[in-house]
C-alpha cells in the first residue's frame, strides 16, 4: 500500500493525530451493522454468564495473572466482574471477552469496515518512516487482540490508566488501537478518557513499567490516577501539563489512537444502560510483538487476522495472510 492510502484522512486529522495521539470518527458505523453485532455479542455474553451462574467455571474463565500476558494464544477467554478483593460479583456478569473474534468471527466485518481499516492503515504508516523499525510502505495491515467490553450499569469502567504498548512489550507508534462504540457513552456511560500528547512522552510503552500497579477489579495492571494527575506524562509547547479529556460519543462512533497514548474508561453511572464496545489493535503485517511469553506474531497468535492487503484491498475471504511463509520466518522482527 503506497502513500495514496493517506487520502482516507485529511491533513487536519493527521495533524490532530500527531499532536494529540487520537482521532474520532463519529457515527461512522452503519446502524444495521451495530445492531447485528450487538445481537451476536449479547447472545455470547448471556450464554457465558449463564454457564458461570450455574457453577460451570470452564477453562474459558480467565482471571488476571501478574506473570502472564492476559491473552490466550489459541482461544477466546472471559473475565468476569469482581470486587477489589477478587471475589466474583453475583449474579455473574462479563467484564471482558478476550479474543472475541475467535468466538464471534462476525466481529471481523466491523474491523474491516473500509472507512476504519484504511484510516488505520494510513496512521500505521504515518510519521516515523525514518526509523529502522518502520513498516514497509507496501506492508499488509493486520489486527490482533480483539476484545468485547459490555461496560454494564454500575461498572467502574473496563480499564484504568495505561497505554497499550505496555501490554505489547514495545514502544513503537506503528500500532494503532481502535474502539468501536456499539452504544453511546454520553451521560456518564463509560466514556473513553485520554491524556492528549502522552504518546510523545519521554517514556512510553514498557518504559513506563515502574508506574503500573495490579488492579484486580479491572483484570490488569494500571497507572494510578494520582500519577497521571501529576502532569509528568504530557506537556504542551510551553511546558504546561496537559489535562485529561473525556470523549462522550454516540453509538456507531470509532476512536483510533496511538498505542502509546495513555487512556482509561470512566465508570458507567447509568442504572440500566450498558455501554458496549469492541476494541482491537491494528499492526503492519511485517511487524510482530509479544508480552510475558505470549507471541502476538502471525502464525503463533490465533487472534491475529489480515485486514488490508498490500495493494489496499480490504481482506474478505479467510483470516490468513496471502503470504503465510512470513509466519515461518525464524528471525521475527521484534526491534523496539
Amino acid at each position: 500500500m503506497g502513500h495514496d492510502s493517506f487520502a482516507t484522512l485529511t491533513a487536519a486529522q493527521l495533524g490532530d493525530f500527531d499532536r494529540d495521539g487520537f482521532i474520532v470518527l463519529p457515527g461512522i458505523v452503519p446502524p444495521e451493522l451495530v445492531k447485528a453485532h450487538l445481537d451476536e455479542l449479547e447472545s455470547m455474553a448471556s450464554e457465558a454468564e449463564q454457564k458461570m451462574n450455574k457453577g460451570d467455571s470452564t477453562r474459558d474463565n480467565r482471571t488476571w495473572d501478574e506473570n502472564g500476558s492476559g491473552a490466550d494464544s489459541e482461544n477466546c477467554t472471559f473475565a468476569f466482574e469482581c470486587g477489589p478483593g477478587g471475589k466474583l460479583r453475583q449474579p455473574v456478569r462479563i467484564h471482558k471477552a478476550q479474543g472475541v473474534a475467535l468466538k464471534v468471527p462476525k466481529v471481523l466485518e466491523l474491523i474491516r469496515l473500509p472507512a476504519v481499516a484504511l484510516a488505520a492503515a494510513a496512521l500505521a504508516r504515518h510519521g516515523e518512516d525514518s526509523q529502522e523499525s518502520a513498516p514497509s510502505a507496501r506492508s499488509e495491515l493486520d489486527v490482533f487482540g480483539t476484545k468485547y467490553f459490555p461496560v454494564k450499569p454500575g461498572s467502574p469502567g473496563s480499564v484504568s490508566w495505561h497505554d497499550d504498548n505496555y501490554y505489547f512489550g514495545t514502544t513503537r507508534s506503528h500500532t494503532i488501537s481502535c474502539v468501536f462504540y456499539l452504544r453511546g457513552t454520553e451521560n456518564d456511560r463509560g466514556a473513553l478518557r485520554v491524556l492528549p500528547g502522552s504518546h510523545r512522552g519521554a517514556k512510553v510503552g514498557y518504559e513506563r513499567a515502574e508506574y503500573y500497579r495490579t488492579v484486580i477489579q479491572q483484570h490488569g495492571e494500571y497507572i494510578p490516577e494520582e500519577v497521571i494527575a501529576s502532569g509528568e506524562f504530557s506537556r504542551d509547547s510551553n511546558g504546561e501539563a496537559r489535562a485529561a479529556v473525556d470523549l462522550p460519543l454516540p453509538g456507531g462512533s470509532v476512536v483510533l489512537f496511538d498505542a502509546n497514548l495513555l487512556h482509561c474508561v470512566r465508570p458507567n453511572m447509568s442504572p440500566d444502560a450498558p455501554s458496549e464496545r469492541v476494541a482491537c489493535h491494528f499492526i503492519p503485517g511485517d511487524l510482530d510483538t509479544g508480552f510475558r511469553g505470549t507471541s502476538f506474531a502471525r502464525g503463533y497468535f490465533a487472534d491475529r487476522h489480515l485486514v488490508v492487503h498490500a495493494d489496499g484491498r480490504i481482506a474478505k475471504n479467510g483470516l490468513k495472510s496471502e503470504h503465510p511463509e512470513e509466519a515461518e520466518q525464524g528471525d521475527k522482527e521484534t526491534s523496539q
